[in-house]
């Protein structure tokens, strides 16, 4: 079998809607959509508001159109359907929980999904822990999904299940007997045949996608990798292509497969853009400073060490841009009962460490040797009050202290009186003072020195 496709562009779950198989097997139906989890979380008084992430950004919309029942895990052990029913109220689709234990989030979300899936079909098979423990687990979920989604619809409702937590829905649901149109959406890349092919489990999985009537990937990439492994894995499937779907076909039966690049909802985030006005106390308070942002979930997927690394080869190799640029990366913490995700925050913390100061640098005033130059800057605004400046400072001389290194030279400007009273009450002292470093608001500022000598602990070695 070859790997048809038809190359085309352009959709997401806006504009899929207009796509004809997909209209025309929707039109007039309810839509009962299942995924991992509930688009909600709970407030600490205990009420549910709409969750985060990019499921919830691009199907939201969707219901809000079309409306219809949303499935999956609440979040939580407890029953919440008196919250989700209020939650639901003034919305045009109702959400329905499926209860799961900790033993099954375990094996079947924080195992198999997120150490077995996740990794693999992101091209990082060495990462994977293959335990049959977690298949048993995610088989055993997926059948409460397929027994909760018969149970809540029709055979004249259209089943469109989300991402690799539940590819074996439909699987199940034609197990049991039952009749029910079903569409997938997977939400990560599919890997090439050689990265799929080390899954002690691929035919099972392989045959989960072939129980859909209809497959959605983001990319043509992650279509071809799919029909080339069925080619591989299930060469009796045929494969042909019309119009933008390819089509596997076998004993009777056909299955469509397509890319429909998904996308947030463009008109909501315009709208909200033009609402508030841009603002950086930072930026107001550093004259000529470019910040580079970076808002990523904790995952190895995401290059976060890689661009930390490369940040600090660029103030390595060009020393002209040391204190005009600095970056914010913003990490929101991620699946932190996995071991890979604590090892990954872990190295993430010591590279950040480590790129925020220098030994032995030539911006030094004092050349003492053994040095470190703390490059950082304290006293934006809104961070005043917090703890979070002294925080990051003892975070660094903790680092600095275990290098081996007693002594801690830094500079700050004349006008950032916040910073200079932190770090006075941190113990460091002035030293020196560079003149006319800086222009801001009409004027030269100086470049104050302070430094720190650290104190031996009688603990150390």
């Amino acid at each position: 079998m070859s790997a048809a496709y038809v190359n085309h562009k352009g959709f997401s779950p806006h504009s899929l809607g207009t796509f004809p198989r997909f209209k025309a097997s929707t039109r007039n139906r309810r839509l009962v959509v299942a995924s991992n989890r509930l688009p909600i979380k709970f407030t600490e008084d205990g009420r549910a508001e709409m969750s985060s992430g990019g499921l919830v950004t691009a199907m939201v919309p969707v219901l809000n159109k079309r409306g219809g029942l949303w499935i999956g895990w609440p979040g939580t052990m407890g029953d919440v359907r008196t919250q989700l029913d209020q939650f639901a109220q003034n919305r045009p689709y109702s959400l329905r929980p499926i209860p799961l234990s900790q033993e099954d989030m375990d094996g079947f979300y924080t195992g198999f999904a997120n150490q077995v899936l996740w990794p693999l079909f992101h091209g990082f098979h060495t990462k994977c822990v293959f335990d049959s423990l977690f298949w048993d687990a995610y088989d055993r979920v997926n059948q409460k999904f397929a027994q909760e989604v018969t149970a809540n619809s029709t055979q004249d409702d259209y089943i469109w299940i989300h991402d690799y937590h539940l590819i074996n829905v439909a699987q199940k649901i034609k197990e049991a007997g039952l009749s029910r149109q079903c569409g997938l959406y997977l939400h990560i890349p599919f890997p090439s045949p050689d990265v799929f092919l080390n899954l002690p489990w691929r035919e099972e999985i392989l045959t989960g996608f072939l129980k859909y009537d209809l497959i959605g990937f983001q990319t043509d990439w992650d279509l071809t990798n799919f029909l080339r492994t069925v080619s591989i894995i299930f060469p009796e499937y045929k494969a042909t292509a019309s119009h933008a779907l390819s089509h596997l076909n076998f004993g009777g039966k056909t299955i469509s497969a397509g890319a429909f690049p998904i996308s947030i909802d463009f008109d909501e985030f315009s709208r909200h853009a033009a609402r508030v006005a841009p603002r950086s106390d930072f930026q107001d308070q550093i004259p000529e400073h470019q910040t580079v942002l970076g808002v990523d979930r904790l995952d190895y997927s995401k290059g976060i060490p890689q661009r930390l690394r490369a940040f600090a080869q660029v103030l390595q190799d060009h020393p002209e841009v040391r204190q005009k640029i600095t970056l914010i990366q913003v990490v929101v913490p991620s699946r932190e009962s996995v071991e890979e995700y604590q090892r990954l925050k872990k190295k993430i913390e010591r590279l950040v460490g480590e790129m925020n100061y220098q030994v032995d640098p030539e911006q030094l005033l004092r050349r003492v040797p053994g040095t470190a130059w703390i490059g950082i800057q304290i006293g934006e605004p809104r961070a005043r009050g917090k703890g979070i400046g002294a925080q990051a400072m003892h975070y660094l001389e903790e680092r600095i202290r275990d290098r081996g290194l007693r002594r801690i030279e830094l500079g700050v400007f004349e006008f950032n009186k916040p910073a200079r009273t932190l770090y006075r009450r941190l113990g460091y002292r002035e030293f020196g003072r560079i003149p006319d470093f800086t222009f801001w608001k009409g004027k030269m500022w100086e470049d104050i020195r302070m430094e720190k000598i650290l104190t031996w602990n009688l603990l150390d070695p």
